[in-house]
């Protein structure tokens, strides 16, 4: 997805779509396996104009919010995030952050978006709009 700046955060976010089930489950999911290396919040309870991010873009796609302020969507959003957990994940961010897999991930990602709604724990609150 995209990149953009903002004011800078002491601390790295990941923000989600706490109204749909399969982002919720996704996160849950993610926290059995690692130890969050960020703040790890809905959209719904944070003031986005904190980070220079619109409710449509926080509905419309996972976000990463550097300490420097950059805005990381989609896939790359999870890129950066396996790269900050490190370890056994750093394969997989890369996999996510670099060319041709980066294109390859952006295309799986927006796929999996589209479809939220039909994926497991997913409800038709988590239907994207188009």
């Amino acid at each position: 997805m995209t990149e953009s700046r903002s004011g800078g955060t002491p601390t790295p976010y990941l923000i989600f779509d706490g109204d749909c089930g399969f982002c919720s489950r996704t996160i849950e999911l993610l926290g059995r396996w690692v130890t969050h290396p960020a703040v790890v919040a809905s959209w719904q309870s944070l003031d986005l104009d904190r980070f220079g991010v619109t409710p449509q873009r926080a509905n419309h796609e996972i976000l990463w919010i550097d300490t420097n302020g950059t805005v990381s969507g989609g896939s790359v959003a999870f890129g950066r995030y396996f790269a900050a957990v490190g370890g056994r994940f750093r394969p997989l961010a890369f996999l996510l952050l670099h060319h041709p897999t980066r294109w390859v991930a952006a295309r799986l990602y927006e796929l999996v978006a589209r479809n939220r709604h039909r994926m497991p724990g997913g409800t038709a609150s988590c239907s994207v709009p188009r």
